[in-house]
């Protein structure tokens, strides 16, 4: 088992055959119980932190365009970053995680500058957000309709 270093037949190899002081013969029985609890926990700790991976995924993969945009074709970095995102977005399914959980952060912002906590004064937070999904959402009718030509 990943993780502790000391579980079931390995552990008894390693602290012996039960012989001995009364913390070893603890260890022994203890070490698949400690192994399952922090196996369990990293389990737990990947599956919360897991989609924040993918969002972090799909911002580098956003700022791939904006750098490959910037700097433009003619520069080597420029185009490295141009092509590099192409084909990373080729293929949806390797950002479909990451934009479904920037999706529902986008949602949370709006629901947050929407209620009456919102720590932003003004109703420009709500414009900017729904701007950006609108900008979002017509870019994507557009590449639809170039791809049904």
């Amino acid at each position: 088992m990943p993780g502790w270093p000391w579980t079931g037949d390995r552990a008894r190899e390693r602290i012996g055959d039960g012989v001995g002081s009364r913390e070893r013969q603890l260890a022994v029985a203890l070490a698949p119980a400690v192994g399952g609890v922090l196996g369990a926990m990293r389990k737990a700790a990947r599956m919360v932190l897991r989609p924040f991976g993918s969002l972090a995924f799909v911002v580098a993969v956003g700022a791939l365009w904006v750098s490959g945009r910037l700097r433009g074709e003619h520069d080597d970095l420029g185009f490295f970053a141009e092509r590099l995102h192409a084909t990373i977005t080729r293929h949806p399914q390797v950002i479909r995680q990451g934009l479904q959980m920037a999706w529902l952060l986008w949602l949370l912002a709006f629901a947050l500058a929407l209620s009456p906590i919102d720590p932003i004064a003004s109703r420009w937070d709500e414009v900017l957000l729904g701007g950006l999904a609108v900008n979002v959402l017509w870019r994507r009718a557009l590449d639809v309709r170039q791809v049904d030509h």
